[in-house]
């Protein structure tokens, strides 16, 4: 008697069913927490489920792949050196630039804490806080060009000059600052760094929500 097997090639369309499906590719993100989508809302807001509602930039095209995100859908929210803070989706590794500042639970702010628990010496505060400074700065830069990017070359003037006329302020308030905390002390260095951090800060998010206005 002879024994029927099924052939090989027809268990390929099963196998492929059954296999699972690789997530998107996202990059490992800074400061990195994991938020509940809740709902979009026209022009620029992302509802999380824990009340908060994010301001993003999307590129053309993005905002309909946000339609597919079911309440509750878990996504990421995280600082990428190359696109700043960002909330990803894991599944398929859309990024959405974020402009708001968010407080303690930024993930600048998230990354810097983080830090300091590691390594809380005067000289490992100093090294976090020059670190935070850095990616504000980053941030800053990424906001300034897309702001840039909404404007045609008659418009993209007065913001040049506006962002050289910040620079020349954010100068002399760095001098004032060290001028000021240059005191017999530690303490004072972390002080003046944090102010200087602040400074920063603050323009980014202004530009920022300017870019997205």
């Amino acid at each position: 008697m002879t024994r029927c097997s099924t052939p090989p090639v027809l268990l390929l369309p099963l196998l492929l069913a059954l296999a699972p499906i690789a997530a998107a590719s996202v990059p490992a993100l800074e400061g990195a927490s994991t938020v509940a989508f809740e709902h979009t809302s026209d022009p620029h807001f992302v509802q999380l489920g824990d009340g908060r509602a994010l301001t993003v930039i999307y590129a053309e095209g993005e905002w309909e792949k946000t339609e597919d995100w079911a309440e509750g859908r878990a996504l990421i929210l995280g600082f990428d050196p190359e696109r700043g803070t960002v909330l990803a989706d894991p599944r398929s590794g859309l990024a959405l630039p974020v402009v708001d500042d968010l407080g303690a639970q930024h993930p600048i702010d998230v990354a810097n804490e983080a830090c300091q628990q590691d390594d809380s010496s005067t000289l490992g505060i100093s090294g976090c806080l020059a670190e935070a400074t850095a990616r504000w700065d980053r941030q800053l830069n990424l906001n300034y060009q897309r702001l840039l990017g909404r404007h045609d070359a008659e418009k993209q003037a007065p913001v040049r000059a506006a962002q050289r006329a910040w620079l020349a302020w954010r100068d002399a308030q760095f001098a004032a600052i060290s001028a000021t905390y240059q005191r017999e002390g530690t303490m004072w260095g972390l002080v003046s760094a944090g102010r200087r951090l602040d400074l920063v800060r603050e323009q980014a998010v202004r530009l920022g929500q300017l870019a997205a206005d």
